[in-house]
């Protein structure tokens, strides 16, 4: 995998989270797999949780 195959793939999935209103993806996974018996096509995958991220405080969590 290549730097630059690597960062379309995440441009990619940043562009899919923005497109169905998330601000942030969780979880990013990040596959490659040879598609070819010589190894010079391979197929590269990201994949994550697209979600709607709040700002959140530490003392909101904390238990009474």
């Amino acid at each position: 995998m290549t730097d630059m195959s690597g960062l379309t793939a995440l441009y990619e999935l940043k562009k899919d989270a923005h497109r169905v209103g998330a601000n942030a993806v969780v979880g990013v996974d990040m596959d490659c797999v040879e598609l070819s018996g010589a190894g010079n096509m391979v197929l590269l995958m990201a994949s994550g949780t697209a979600v709607r991220a709040e700002h959140c405080s530490f003392t909101a969590l904390k238990e009474n």
